[in-house]
C-alpha cells in the first residue's frame, strides 16, 4: 500500500472525486487555501489586528480592522484611509467584533456588522458602512427581551446575495434572520447556518451549532474539533472532526428546518484548523487565526492554534462534497 505524505494527503492531488487513488484508506484532507500575496496572508499572527478582514473587491489590497470603539479602513501599506467610532454610529454602542462581512449593496462594497450597547448588553444593532465613502447607518435592531443569553454568533451571505444574521440562545436554539439592508430591517427567518442537535459525551450536553452556509443554504459546515490531551503540554490527538449539517430529505436546492449531522474525520496537516469558519464576503471564507502563542513561547505552536487562511466558496463546496461522499457514500447535489 502506498502511504500518502502529509503534503499529498492534504491537497487535491491525492484526493480526487471523493476517493484516494493512491491508498486503500486515509483520513480525509483539508480544503485548499487561497493566498492574496499580501499582508493579509500573515496578519492573523498579530493580536493587534486579529479582527481585520480584507476587502476582496479592493484590488489595491485594502483591509478593515475593528476594535471595541473604532473601525478603520487601511491601505495595503498600513496607512489609514478613514476611521469611524461606534459611538458616532449609534450612541452608547461598541463594535461587537465578529461577525462582520464585506457585502455588495447596489454594486458598492459595504462593511456589515454588529454593534452592542454598552449598558444594555442584550441590545444589538446591525450596521453598514460604505467602504468607498465611509457613509454609515444602523437600524436593524436585535433586542433581547426574554432575559436569556440571546446573542449574534454568525453572519453570512448566500449565493443569491441574501445576507443573514444568526443568533443563538446558549445553543438551545439557533435562528437566522434575512436582512433588508436598504430598509435596515429584518425580513423573515431563514433555516440556514445551523446543524442538527449535537449530543455531548455521556449525553452531558445537547445543543445546536452555527456554521458557514454552503450549497444555497442546504449544507452547514460547523465546528472543527481536535481533542486535547490535557495538562500543560498542549499536545493534541491526531484526528480532527468536522460537523456538517445537511437537509434530512437530502434536497440540496435550498434550506430546510430539518437538519441531520454528518461527521468527517481528518488528519493533522499544514493547513489544519479548529473552531469555526468565518465568512468574509459572498464567495470568500476564512479561519480567523490565533492571536497569541501558548505559554508565552512565541515560536511555540500547536494544532489548537490557527494561522490565518482563506477559502473560496467553490473550493469549500468541492471539498465538502468529496468528504461527505468519502465518509458516507452520499453525493451532495446528485
Amino acid at each position: 500500500m502506498t502511504i500518502l505524505t502529509d503534503k499529498v494527503s492534504s491537497s487535491s492531488s491525492g484526493f480526487v472525486d471523493g476517493e484516494f487513488p493512491s491508498a486503500t484508506s486515509q483520513l480525509l484532507p483539508w480544503p485548499e487555501a487561497t493566498q492574496f500575496g499580501t499582508f493579509m496572508d500573515v496578519h492573523g499572527y498579530s493580536g493587534g489586528v486579529n479582527y481585520a478582514i480584507p476587502n476582496p473587491y479592493d484590488e489595491t489590497g485594502g483591509y478593515i480592522h475593528t476594535n471595541y470603539s473604532n473601525v478603520t479602513y487601511y491601505n495595503a501599506d498600513g496607512t489609514a484611509r478613514w476611521s469611524k467610532t461606534a459611538h458616532n454610529m449609534h450612541s452608547g454602542c461598541k463594535f461587537y467584533g465578529f461577525p462582520h462581512v464585506v457585502h455588495m449593496i447596489n454594486g458598492v462594497p459595504h462593511l456589515v456588522g454588529i454593534l452592542q450597547h454598552n449598558v444594555n448588553s442584550g441590545d444589538y444593532y446591525v450596521y453598514k458602512i460604505n467602504l468607498n465613502t465611509a457613509a454609515s447607518g444602523s437600524g436593524i435592531v436585535l433586542t433581547n427581551n426574554s432575559g436569556s443569553a440571546l446573542r449574534p454568533v454568525n453572519m453570512g451571505i448566500l449565493e443569491n446575495d441574501q445576507l443573514f444574521v444568526t443568533v443563538s440562545d446558549s445553543g438551545t436554539n439557533v435562528v437566522s434572520y434575512l436582512c433588508d439592508l436598504d430598509g435596515m430591517t429584518f425580513v423573515s427567518r431563514l433555516n440556514v447556518g445551523k446543524t442538527g442537535v449535537v449530543i455531548g459525551i455521556n449525553n452531558s450536553k445537547r445543543e445546536i451549532l452555527h456554521g458557514a452556509a454552503l450549497f444555497k443554504g442546504s449544507v452547514t459546515v460547523s465546528f472543527v474539533s481536535g481533542g486535547q490531551s490535557g495538562g500543560n503540554s498542549g499536545a493534541m490527538y491526531d484526528i480532527f472532526s468536522f460537523i456538517i449539517g445537511v437537509n434530512r430529505a437530502l434536497d440540496f436546492s435550498g434550506p430546510s428546518p430539518h437538519v441531520e449531522n454528518i461527521r468527517t474525520e481528518h488528519g493533522p496537516a499544514l493547513n489544519n484548523f479548529v473552531g469555526y469558519l468565518r465568512q468574509v464576503s459572498k464567495d470568500l471564507f476564512m479561519v480567523q487565526g490565533s492571536k497569541e502563542s501558548s505559554q508565552g513561547h512565541y515560536a511555540y505552536w500547536r494544532f489548537g492554534h490557527n494561522r490565518r487562511m482563506y477559502f473560496t466558496r467553490s473550493a469549500l463546496e468541492e471539498w465538502v462534497k468529496n468528504c461527505v461522499y468519502a465518509q458516507t457514500g452520499l453525493r451532495i447535489g446528485e
